[in-house]
């Protein structure tokens, strides 16, 4: 959900803590910023597949990089890609790399 909504990493913990507010079992508390990126990374080769089946049929696409900095100082670039499918702009997520 935190990827889906294009949420900042730093905000994924209030959001589990928003969840057991509304009485979901969240199990997961205070995610370090390496578990966040592991899962983050587990998603996106899930949906790596499916998104290159996509590209394939596009007739348009774009990569969109940012850069930024976790609270280790550790460099970060995230990895999404734009695209074309079925009349509607797409955007998938594809990794978060160190």
């Amino acid at each position: 959900m935190a990827m889906k909504g294009e949420l900042p990493l730093d905000k994924v913990n209030a959001l589990l803590d928003l969840q057991r507010i509304n009485k979901v079992d969240m199990p997961y508390r205070n995610l370090s910023w390496t578990t966040i990126t592991e899962l983050q990374n587990i998603n996106a080769s899930y949906v790596k597949k499916e998104t290159v089946d996509k590209l394939s049929k596009s007739d348009f696409f774009a990569v969109i990089i940012d850069e930024s900095t976790d609270i280790t100082v550790s460099k970060r670039i995230s990895l999404c890609v734009r695209y074309v499918h079925a009349g509607t702009a797409q955007t998938s997520f594809l990794g978060n790399i160190e």
